[in-house]
């Protein structure tokens, strides 16, 4: 290949390339809280499928539940996931969530949100509250933020 080929060739790589690199995003604490903000309103509406929009398809979530003295371990991928939800928000006359001590940490393109998550709901005339520590991680995904896993920790 001569010099002009072979520089010709370059500089149409490049300007072929640059459109992908100009368009991509990094994760920022805003985009991150924009997310978190999007889950909170999902969930006070009771939303599945606005939920189901801020899970990458492959997100992964863990749930330990300890309650009267048992304790249980649960994997479900993203669609077993929002079926439970679904279902359980459908099963619950009231449902009242709220999270409080966030902290938020990036690193490079990864962001680690740590919550603490207090869920309240009345469920065939029976009160239940739920305490769950939480570690979601956060990744961009064809450029958007979403939530790739969730780790939980709950006592009832």
């Amino acid at each position: 290949m001569t010099v002009n080929k072979a520089r010709t060739f370059f500089f149409a790589v490049l300007l072929l390339g640059l459109p992908a690199f100009a368009g991509a995003q990094t994760l920022t604490e805003k985009s991150v809280k924009d997310l978190m903000l999007k889950i909170d309103k999902a969930i006070a509406s009771k939303d599945v499928s606005v939920f189901a929009q801020t899970m990458s398809e492959n997100a992964e979530v863990v749930i330990t539940v300890s309650a009267g003295g048992n304790q249980q371990k649960t994997r479900m991928n993203k669609a077993e996931y929002l079926a439970a939800l679904r279902g359980g928000w459908s099963m619950a006359s009231t449902y009242v969530y709220r999270r409080s001590n966030e902290k938020i940490a990036i690193s490079g393109n990864i962001a680690t949100v740590t919550a603490d998550v207090v869920e309240n709901m009345s469920v065939n005339g029976q009160h239940i509250r739920a305490r769950t520590r939480s570690t979601a991680t956060i990744e961009l995904v064809d450029g958007a933020p979403k939530v790739t896993k969730v780790v939980g920790n709950t006592s009832m």
